[in-house]
């Protein structure tokens, strides 16, 4: 609709978000209190082209989903009318959630391999992804375009952080001092991004079996270039097949002590 060079269309992507907060307080005795609060604060939506993709046209959408939680619970008692300690322990998680699926122009509505799909993959492993390889067309033409599922068929990334902390409120004279520490654990989940193992054609209307037309090539099968990836175990060197994974666990430590003094009525 904008002449051989290029096509626009305005897809609908609508953002569906919700937000539920929930707390509990309660006054134990005149010294303590505690108060317990969840927080669940998600969204989704559906991305054309693909996200993360090098896709031009709307023939992959991504479903993008971000389950965020959060939890605090809130710890206080007094000991004496000088001294005052808290305890607060909190949870934390903003997970995200994200595939690819067919989008609203594809032609036949699926991205998966037909039956009679006959193109052998570089690592015997990736046999089994059964993911469409993406494709890219330029040269000898006047547009150039592609389509690519990317991390298909799903990409999960996950960071729960758990997090205890304690302060200590101890006023004597004219001192207010104040201490304490904060203790962050993370578990950080998610996927490698290496070159897609469905593999990637590119039709550049170059090389020595070109037509001279990027599109023709892609219709006669004359593949100038050929791409696929695979995570691979460092010890034996073997191709271990699809997307790797990665899995980190760190911590931190952090404490202070402060003083606040009044050296009289104007210091």
């Amino acid at each position: 609709n904008n002449g051989v060079k290029g096509y626009v269309k305005a897809p609908n992507i609508p953002q569906d978000w919700q937000q539920e907060v929930g707390r509990f307080d309660q006054n134990i005795n005149e010294k303590t209190t505690l108060f317990v609060r969840f927080t669940l604060d998600s969204w989704s939506e559906t991305l054309t082209p693909a996200l993360w993709t090098s896709s031009t046209y709307d023939s992959f959408a991504t479903p993008f989903r971000v389950p965020a939680k959060n939890a605090v619970v809130h710890f206080s008692h007094t000991f004496k009318p000088n001294l005052m300690n808290e305890v607060i322990l909190a949870f934390n998680n903003d997970a995200h959630w994200i595939s690819v699926v067919a989008g609203p122009g594809s032609p036949s509505g699926n991205i998966l391999k037909p039956a009679n799909w006959s193109v052998t993959p570089i690592f015997p492993v990736n046999q089994a992804y059964n993911v469409l390889p993406g494709v890219s067309v330029g040269g000898g033409v006047g547009f150039s375009f592609a389509a690519d599922a990317g991390s298909n068929p799903k990409y999960h990334n996950s960071l729960p952080i758990i997090t205890p902390k304690d302060n200590l409120i101890y006023t004597r004279g004219t001192h207010t001092l104040k201490m304490g520490f904060l203790f962050q654990d993370y578990f950080d989940d998610t996927l490698q991004q290496y070159t897609d193992p469905q593999g990637n054609f590119t039709f550049t209307g170059g090389g020595p079996v070109t037509s001279g037309n990027g599109l023709a090539d892609m219709y006669l099968g004359r593949i100038q270039q050929y791409t696929e990836g695979s995570p691979y175990n460092y010890a034996t060197g073997t191709a271990l097949g699809g997307w790797g994974e990665n899995h980190d666990r760190w911590s931190q430590w952090e404490t202070y002590f402060q003083d606040d003094w009044k050296v009289n009525r104007r210091l």
